[in-house]
């Protein structure tokens, strides 16, 4: 009988499948009205001394805080047939669980004429779990165009709007723009729309490039531009930490506290869940001492709880509920730290779950507080006036 009903329920699963692509792919639209229109100067050149397969003509991008809204618009000539080899696909990421991606202009000009690329038909949008190989899902979709009849001096351009920012942030704001890059531009433009009630920190990285301020009565508006930049070729040996290119850290925290005070929310959990929590591991640490206890927690949450994680959405920030991380027998490190300081917590001792920059480690400091400065989550624990 299981045999009969599978081509059926393989049948459902497939129009499921297909309902949600449909409803989650990208749409074809014109530029937003916000936008300041920039046009690239298609007759620009690299300098004679720089040798590549394509060059970037244009890097627009351009950001509207209080429409949660980022326009990206670029330009670029193919040089040589490896150009057109890697140039050929343009890509799109967004998280379908809070943002909507539109597209506004896929066009070659070749020759004075402008040839259009934007297709339905042309767009496939599909799932790739890019961190698949570390066990994280985050539910992100890639919409591709595939350009067709490709070649060497054509320009590309290309323009699209993702709107939409992740409820976790609560309203705040943070952001890294950079102004070097290891491939030569022409023009760079960066604009950021910020309502006037928002204030932010900027902090400049290897030299201060000074933006156009505009100010009316309900916006700030920040313009960067840059022309004719070269490429900036580091070594692949340098620390994590050390940062070459020049760029500017934008936040609207003032103190790492604040940063701290909006975490603390998502990681705590009600006296409910404490309550069903001890319930379920009562019988695992009963009449133990405090270090037993310590250290079977340890390596219960460490052994027997496997690293898995579904991160999309508010979870990419927000730990799962530790009941449900306990009966699943799996989550990820934000999942795990927290299912541990719980489990600790029940049992007198105290602990706390700590965000930390693998990369920046003590040199996290160096930028400004933001949600966006971490990237795992462990535990401190302090035991015998101890951590």
């Amino acid at each position: 009988m299981r045999a009969c009903f599978l081509p059926f329920i393989f049948f459902q699963l497939l129009c499921f499948v297909t309902i949600i692509s449909l409803a989650q792919k990208a749409s074809i639209q014109p530029s937003p009205s916000w936008i300041t229109d920039i046009k690239p100067n298609l007759d620009a050149k690299p300098k004679a001394r720089i040798s590549g397969a394509y060059y970037y003509l244009l890097l627009d991008l351009q950001e509207n805080v209080a429409k949660e809204e980022r326009y990206g618009h670029y330009a670029y000539k193919i040089l040589t047939n490896e150009g057109v080899q890697e140039m050929s696909d343009i890509t799109f990421d967004f998280d379908p669980a809070f943002q909507k991606l539109y597209i506004h202009k896929v066009a070659i000009h070749r020759d004075g004429k402008i040839i259009n690329q934007l297709y339905d038909n042309h767009m496939k949008t599909i799932q790739r779990e890019q961190s698949m190989d570390r066990y994280l899902y985050d539910g992100s979709l890639t919409t591709i165009i595939n350009l067709s009849d490709i070649r060497a001096g054509d320009v590309i351009e290309y323009a699209y709007s993702i709107k939409g920012y992740n409820p976790i942030f609560d309203g705040h704001y943070a952001d890294k723009i950079y102004f070097d890059y290891s491939i030569p531009y022409d023009h760079l433009f960066r604009r950021l729309l910020l309502p006037a009630s928002k204030h932010v920190q900027l902090k400049y990285g290897n030299g201060e490039i000074k933006p156009q301020i505009n100010e009316t009565k309900n916006t700030v508006e920040y313009v960067w531009s840059l022309n004719q930049v070269d490429a900036l070729i580091t070594d692949g040996n340098l620390p994590a930490w050390y940062e070459p290119y020049r760029h500017v850290i934008i936040s609207d925290f003032n103190h790492w506290k604040h940063v701290s005070d909006w975490a603390v929310k998502y990681f705590t959990i009600s006296d409910r869940e404490k309550e069903l929590l001890k319930v379920r591991v009562r019988e695992q640490f009963k009449n133990e001492d405090k270090k037993t206890i310590l250290l079977k927690a340890i390596r219960f949450v460490q052994d027997d709880i496997r690293y898995l994680g579904f991160e999309a959405g508010l979870n990419s920030h927000k730990p799962h509920s530790p009941v449900k991380v306990f009966d699943q027998r799996f989550g990820d490190c934000k999942d795990k730290s927290l299912l541990l300081c719980s489990i600790l917590q029940l049992n007198g001792i105290e602990a706390f779950p700590m965000l930390v920059n693998t990369d920046l480690r003590s040199h996290v400091t160096d930028l400004l507080p933001s949600l966006t400065a971490f990237d795992h989550c462990v535990v401190q624990v302090v035991y015998n006036n101890e951590s």
